[in-house]
């Protein structure tokens, strides 16, 4: 009886050890250059039975993209900045927040999959507004959203200054956000 208390007191010790490993680790992971090196911490950290493949469930995005999505030439949000998303609601809602693939699942777009199922953003406020002036658009409003560290990846992806954004799971839009007047 004595042994099966110290065996079980040993395999929580293990889990608490892999448990905080992760916690140190996970926030590492978002950064490329430490996934490899992460996953394999973790896998050697947690034979005691921890799945380690838990670890990349900390590392999902707020939609499911499709393979070598966000694309390498994606950039990691590693400083704060500001972008401007046109939302529907005020206070916005997640349904806000949605991807043109999640909104319309059957559709045909003429930009990428990876880019599909990005959240389309604009660097500058004022080309935010002008998009307003497009007819699908004209009903909207602008929404500054903080991007902090951890938020994700984001990629220009046209001209003025229309960037894709891919969000992580973990990062809270909501409370990162306000609409603006026009």
């Amino acid at each position: 009886m004595q042994n099966d208390a110290r065996q079980g007191f040993k395999n929580n010790a293990s889990y608490m050890m892999c448990a905080d490993a992760i916690k140190v680790c996970w926030f590492a992971l978002w950064r490329r250059s430490f996934r490899e090196w992460c996953f394999t911490a973790m896998q050697r950290c947690c034979q005691s039975g921890f799945e380690a493949s838990k670890l990349n469930n900390r590392m999902s995005y707020l939609e499911e993209l499709p393979p070598d999505c966000p694309p390498a030439t994606a950039d990691e949000i590693a400083a704060s900045r500001d972008v401007f998303r046109l939302v529907r609601t005020s206070p916005p809602t997640l349904d806000d927040f949605r991807s043109q693939r999640a909104e319309k699942p059957q559709a045909i777009f003429r930009v990428s999959e990876c880019q599909a199922r990005g959240l389309s953003v604009f660097a500058v406020r004022q080309d935010s507004a002008k998009a307003l002036k497009l007819p699908t658009l004209r009903d909207r409003l602008i929404c500054r959203v903080r991007l902090e560290p951890g938020a994700g990846w984001i990629q220009e992806t046209g001209k003025p200054s229309h960037h894709t954004w891919w969000p992580l799971a973990a990062f809270d839009i909501l409370t990162h956000c306000n609409v603006e007047s026009v």
